[in-house]
């Protein structure tokens, strides 16, 4: 850590390039709480949480080479009292912590949730903190204190963390995090959201489905929502480009912790050939078999890297590009009796959406046994992304997935 001249805050350290490329990018979860929510509480919590993971209280400064993250001598951590879709969180601004914790109070709970600045945190990372998030606030009401908050080490860009397990020279694209313009600092998180939540059964069933099958769920999910696609949009599949990010925590050697990384991911495009028959099952394979081609070859752990180096351009129009993230599968949330999560929704940015089509993003995530999957959308859209949604159940249902009839 380096200090600065006044000794008032500190320098944590200069972006990557696969940083920078995500600089404006909002994101975040959602989690429905029922019972007594102590927001006093929450915000010691908040404070907590950011010297255990001071890039989440750290701001961005700018120069002449991109950004570098300053921690503040001080951080006092305040609950918004409002919806994230409202909330004026703008972290690239002057002085603005790379995180929020928005609250929606009624008469039976809240809605709590905690935004992140995607330049310094993943879904992965994002979900590690918001668990932590949870565990100190459960200590706090229970006991009028934080047990743990011993700071975390500084989480690294994926180009240290290839060039530390000698993953490929890459050392030429880590130049301390190319600048590649200043966000546009209109309103970041007013996006419709179109949401089905499967029912614990129903998730069972799917995962069961591709346990005969020889399919992961993402396969599935993938060859369903290419499908519902081909039949909502009138496109051939050979003219569709399924792109999903892959967390690579686990698949490198020795594998990195959720929060040692900032940005741990690799991304996939896939395109149906045109001799992969229309099915869930051989439009799954084929999207599984690629998945495994291109981790081996080491395409997907330096696509990122690759992305990165070609920011700036302008993108080429893909009118069949469908773009989809997930967080996997949720752990429960640590909190004190009497206060019950029920539910988690995602956060994304508009500028998350390809700007070549009007198409939304698709947020999948499984939480409490329930698979979820939401598609963000622009105002306007709702008509077309439900009939999207709809489509994708009935796909499922059709194909014997949900129901059990296949077995």
């Amino acid at each position: 850590m380096i200090k600065s001249d006044q000794n008032t805050s500190a320098v944590l350290r200069a972006l990557a390039p696969s940083e920078c490329m995500f600089v404006g990018l909002a994101t975040g979860k959602t989690v429905r709480v029922r019972g007594v929510l102590d927001i006093e509480a929450l915000g010691e919590a908040y404070t907590a949480l950011c010297r255990r993971y001071p890039f989440l209280g750290a701001y961005l400064e700018p120069t002449e080479k991109g950004y570098v993250l300053v921690r503040p001598p001080v951080f006092m951590g305040k609950v918004r009292q409002e919806s994230p879709k409202s909330t004026d969180f703008q972290p690239w601004l002057e002085r603005r912590p790379q995180s929020a914790v928005c609250v929606e109070q009624d008469s039976d709970g809240a809605r709590v949730s905690l935004l992140t600045h995607h330049c310094v945190a993943d879904s992965r990372y994002g979900s590690a903190a918001f668990q932590d998030l949870w565990r100190l606030y459960t200590q706090i009401v229970l006991n009028g204190k934080v047990e743990d908050i011993s700071e975390l080490p500084e989480p690294q860009p994926i180009e240290s963390l290839l060039t530390a397990r000698g993953v490929g020279d890459i050392s030429s694209n880590h130049a301390g995090g190319t600048r590649f313009g200043q966000p546009n600092s209109a309103a970041t998180l007013s996006l419709e959201t179109a949401r089905r939540r499967f029912t614990v059964a129903e998730t069972n069933a799917l995962t069961e489905f591709g346990g005969r099958n020889g399919l992961t769920v993402h396969g599935i999910l993938a060859a369903a929502i290419i499908l519902a696609e081909k039949e909502v949009g009138g496109q051939l599949l050979s003219e569709l480009y399924y792109t999903y990010p892959v967390d690579l925590r686990e698949r490198l050697t020795p594998p990195v912790a959720p929060a040692g990384g900032t940005n741990v991911l690799g991304y996939v495009q896939f395109n149906p050939d045109p001799t992969v028959a229309p099915e869930l099952s051989a439009i799954g394979t084929a999207v599984n078999e690629q998945l495994t081609a291109g981790l081996s070859t080491g395409a997907i752990v330096h696509s990122l890297i690759y992305a990165a180096s070609a920011v700036g351009t302008s993108p080429s129009p893909t009118p069949g590009k469908i773009m989809t993230t997930s967080a996997g599968r949720i752990a429960d949330f640590i909190t004190p009796p009497g206060l019950i999560v029920e539910d988690l929704t995602t956060i994304v940015s508009p500028r998350m959406l390809d700007p070549t089509n009007r198409r939304g993003l698709y947020a999948i995530n499984s939480f409490g046994g329930r698979l979820s999957i939401e598609i963000h959308h622009r105002p306007g859209a709702a008509d077309i992304e439900n009939q999207r949604l709809a489509a994708l159940t009935d796909r499922l249902i059709a194909s014997a997935v949900l129901s059990g009839r296949s077995r």
